[in-house]
């Protein structure tokens, strides 16, 4: 008798942004930040777990080749800021950063369809992303402090799709900086519920946390152990945009697999 098995019911996306803020700036060498992104890969790379990373412009990022030499499966995002992105940057401007950004990631054979917000994002400007083949937009929660507990992912216009950051790191620090088993498996079990779950990394802010990057490699390999057992799924933004999108222009398709699980 022929069965199928049951897909995991939820989704863990991960973004890492690579990039400095202003404050960031002040207080962490460049040196320190090439370092931690070599950690980081390698991390991901054990752990095999895809993941979304954000940096200012792939084409001239030294982290670039760093992350699509590690793994395939990877996802390289532009990770937009306020002076090129927002009301004071103005359309023209953001039209021209985003075409330099993505034609330079394209002679680099990257393909870029995320672009990654530090904040909540300009989504008037969706009419640009169309044109350059994006997707997705990456923003945060406007929930205060940045975190909710899980989102979906959310349609916008012209096929182009939200994808909500629920848990930025390490703005949650009890969370995560201490012990983070008990949150953590309180999210995975939502993800075995069927929700969708996006902890967004902010690389800089780990080298300013004490043990952050040690609370990253714990909270892998929980991550880890619970996918082996099939309790949940990983997806890049990309992929997830990906599926989404197949599965509501193709609503019987979908309909079907639900029946057989």
């Amino acid at each position: 008798m022929f069965s199928m098995k049951r897909r995991p019911g939820g989704v863990l996306t991960i973004s890492i942004d690579l990039e400095f803020d202003v404050e960031q700036r002040l207080h962490v060498r460049h040196g320190d930040l090439g370092a931690l992104t070599t950690r980081l890969v390698r991390l991901f790379e054990r752990a095999n777990l895809p993941a979304t990373w954000a940096v200012a412009d792939p084409a001239y990022s030294a982290a670039t080749e760093e992350i699509l030499a590690s793994a395939p499966h990877h996802e390289i995002a532009i990770l937009g800021d306020a002076t090129w992105i927002g009301g004071h940057a103005g359309r023209t401007r953001f039209a021209r950063e985003l075409t330099r950004r993505i034609t330079g990631a394209e002679t680099r054979g990257c393909a870029v369809s995320t672009l990654a917000m530090a904040g909540s994002g300009p989504l008037a400007l969706l009419d640009f992303l169309v044109q350059h083949r994006v997707s997705a937009v990456r923003t945060h929660a406007s929930a205060p402090g940045g975190t909710t507990s899980t989102v979906h992912p959310q349609s916008l216009r012209f096929g182009v799709w939200n994808a909500v950051v629920s848990h930025p790191f390490p703005e949650m620090p009890r969370a995560l900086l201490g012990d983070p088993t008990h949150r953590v498996r309180r999210a995975i079990r939502r993800l075995s519920a069927g929700e969708n779950i996006h902890w967004a990394i902010n690389g800089p802010a780990i080298l300013q946390a004490d043990s952050g990057l040690a609370a990253v490699e714990r909270v892998l390999d929980l991550v880890t152990r619970q996918r082996q057992k099939a309790a949940l799924r990983i997806e890049t933004v990309r992929q997830l945009v990906h599926r989404i999108s197949h599965r509501r222009t193709h609503p019987g398709a979908t309909s079907i697999l639900r029946k057989a699980g």
